[in-house]
């Protein structure tokens, strides 16, 4: 039986030595998501990005993901009205297009921490 071993990053860690064992994802923590579906990425810098692709890649005997966490510790506020109009819905999606094309990252991690309802629920999944 495979089992996963998740690194969610923390800068100060020795990405290469926790990288050399078992690690099958690394997520980068964390962008907020604004009320318009604007993404706030100043929370991870260029170089930081950069680091965690080239580490990843570095591993030579397995695949490591690299996914983009948005919310989470108190940057979810966004996340509900974010998905209440198509609008917003789609500007979320082309900066996470964008970002994940940057940064060639190999998806996202949605850590919504705040308050949702059922309405809320099926609106993340439409665009």
């Amino acid at each position: 039986m495979a089992h996963n071993l998740i690194i969610i990053l923390r800068w100060y860690v020795d990405l290469e030595a926790a990288l050399s064992c078992c690690v099958t994802d690394l997520i980068l923590f964390s962008v907020s998501l604004k009320a318009d579906g604007r993404l706030d990425d100043h929370w991870i810098s260029d170089s930081n990005f950069k680091r965690a692709r080239r580490a990843a890649d570095a591993v030579p005997d397995r695949a490591v993901n690299v996914l983009l966490c948005i919310g989470g510790a108190g940057r979810s506020a966004g996340f509900a009205k974010a998905i209440e109009s198509k609008q917003s819905r789609a500007r979320l999606v082309k900066g996470l297009a964008s970002l994940i094309e940057k940064y060639e990252l190999d998806g996202v991690d949605l850590d919504c921490e705040a308050p949702f309802n059922s309405v809320h629920n099926s609106q993340i999944f439409q665009h």
